[in-house]
């Protein structure tokens, strides 16, 4: 594609054209979909470095320019040929870069022993059934950036069904089966699962949609997938075991910290890839490709956002809000006009961006605590985007985020109750430790946190986080059954001063089981009297 001074301004392949046509983008401008980020030579140019562009960086296409002027292209097809007919006399001058490296060091390193011999059994019983197996996905990646990842993906060259079950067998799991996407997961003793997928090629009816599935090669599967640095994979059979294979150049992507999609119709395909490509650039502290950046505005201006089930959008939008640091995500997102483009009232105004920080900071304080309770984060920040609206207009936004309508009744019921326990703080008067534990029992922990993030107020936040460390877990210093051995009988004024020796116990008025008792024996003294 050039200019009309016939200067370069991208490429564009027959395929995308062909996948363009068929999601009925045939009117869009070619610069939409253009590649832009391309590498071109000059007439002059050595075959190495011909061959490192087409081969190793996966540029299909490539443009020979003098100066600014386009005067030809190269195709995989011309170099192949050339390759061909030449090889005995360049092999030693071509450039020296490799597809497969050996990793299986950082395999044992990262992974538990029992875990590094399940890949071992796998590849094995691969290999004795006639099977390629490979271990796929953020687990590949992770390694290699030295991040702690246990999620177990296989990829199987053959029919992935019937290794899954012999696979479970072998390893006396269970194992559940989906004939219609040729994927399955194995359950481990531990509670651990190994996700099992056939090499599959997946292709699109029209943007958004859920995609069909057919039988494919591992280079073919991996080229389904998001971004390049989701695409390698670690062969496990005996032969090639730890063999790190990398088709589309996800190394040097992790290396310059870079997130690039593979095809320019990615984010057509699968709009909610958008929210994905920024979750991972916050996360990894890395940054969109030129190219992969150019394509998500395209897709921001074509609407196809609003075109993807709301429920995939939850998907990504909840993972979004339950990374270690939210905050940085929802920034960018604003930047990019993405949250606006997702719903007319989902903003990330500066008193929300203060909430965010508020939830993040107590979340990490609680988490600290180890108390092993279960907390949605992401629950608590959707309670920050609705704010103060309407009831009227939080459902209609958490509806479109893909929240379920049990999930929007819960968001909505955890606002009135933060919003009442927040009211009764702020009432004039003492706020014994009994009185803080009478408001805060039985309430939801996540909304209890919501409330020490959402005041203002550091008092009210030391009385809430007393109440979660010490109060609620204070015991009396006596039982009922102490009680009845003075001379209570079983009934209402048993549990009346068990409640009342409980709160003066919270506020410091009996210390002991000696106080408590005879507080107990006037207590019933007066009570017979």
């Amino acid at each position: 594609v050039t200019t009309g001074k016939n200067r370069i301004a991208g490429i564009i392949t027959r395929q995308i054209v062909s996948r363009a046509l068929a999601h009925g983008l045939g009117n869009s401008p070619v610069k939409e979909y253009m590649l832009r980020d391309i590498k071109s030579v000059h007439p002059d140019a050595a075959v190495w470095e011909i061959r490192k562009i087409i081969i190793d960086e996966n540029q299909r296409l490539l443009p020979v320019v003098r100066g600014t002027r386009v005067e030809g292209v190269i195709t995989r097809t011309d170099l192949l040929r050339i390759m061909h007919d030449k090889i005995a006399s360049i092999e030693g001058s071509l450039y020296p870069a490799s597809r497969t490296k050996p990793v299986k060091n950082i395999l044992k390193e990262r992974l538990p022993q029992e875990l590094y011999n399940t890949l071992k059994d796998a590849g094995e019983l691969g290999a004795s059934m006639g099977f390629n197996v490979y271990l796929v996905g953020g687990i590949v990646r992770d390694m290699l950036l030295r991040i702690d990842n246990l999620d177990i993906d296989l990829v199987v060259e053959g029919d992935g069904i019937s290794f899954a079950k012999a696979l479970s067998k072998k390893l006396n799991a269970r194992v559940a089966c989906h004939e219609k996407f040729k994927t399955a997961v194995i359950t481990l003793r531990d509670q651990r699962h190994i996700d099992i997928a056939t090499a599959r090629l997946e292709y699109y009816n029209y943007p958004g949609d859920l995609p069909q599935v057919e039988e494919s090669t591992l280079k073919l599967d991996l080229y389904r997938r998001d971004f390049t640095i989701n695409t390698m994979a670690i062969a496990l059979n005996p032969q090639r075991f730890g063999e790190l294979i990398d088709y589309f150049g996800a190394q040097r992507d992790l290396k310059e910290k870079r997130i690039r999609v593979l095809h320019s119709l990615s984010f057509v395909e699968d709009p909610s890839r958008i929210l994905r490509a920024i979750r991972f650039e916050q996360r990894f502290g890395f940054s969109l490709g030129k190219q992969t950046l150019s394509l998500v505005q395209s897709a921001i201006k074509a609407g196809f956002l609003k075109e993807v089930s709301s429920r995939r959008i939850f998907h990504e939008l909840s993972q979004i809000l339950s990374e270690e640091n939210p905050v940085a995500c929802m920034d960018r997102l604003k930047e990019l006009g993405i949250l606006n483009a997702m719903h007319s009232d989902l903003d990330f105004n500066s008193s929300k961006r203060d909430l965010f920080l508020s939830i993040k900071e107590t979340l990490t304080w609680f988490n600290l605590l180890y108390t092993h309770e279960t907390v949605q984060p992401w629950a608590l920040y959707a309670l920050a985007l609705i704010g103060s609206m309407k009831s009227s207009r939080a459902v209609s936004l958490l509806k479109s985020l893909g929240l379920e309508p049990r999930e929007i009744r819960k968001i909505l019921a955890s606002r009135d109750t933060v919003l009442a326990i927040l009211k009764e703080f702020a009432k004039k008067g003492p706020k014994r430790p009994s009185w803080v534990a009478r408001l805060l029992e039985g309430k939801d922990i996540g909304d209890i946190l919501y409330a020490m993030a959402r005041t203002k107020s550091p008092e009210v936040k030391k009385m809430i986080s007393s109440y979660i460390t010490m109060w609620r877990n204070y015991k009396p210093p006596v039982t009922g059954k102490d009680l009845i051995s003075i001379g209570f009988s079983e009934g209402k004024e048993l549990g009346e001063c068990i409640t009342i020796i409980k709160e003066k116990g919270l506020n410091g008025e009996i210390r002991n089981a000696k106080e408590a008792l005879e507080f107990a024996r006037k207590f019933l003294d007066a009570k017979k009297s």
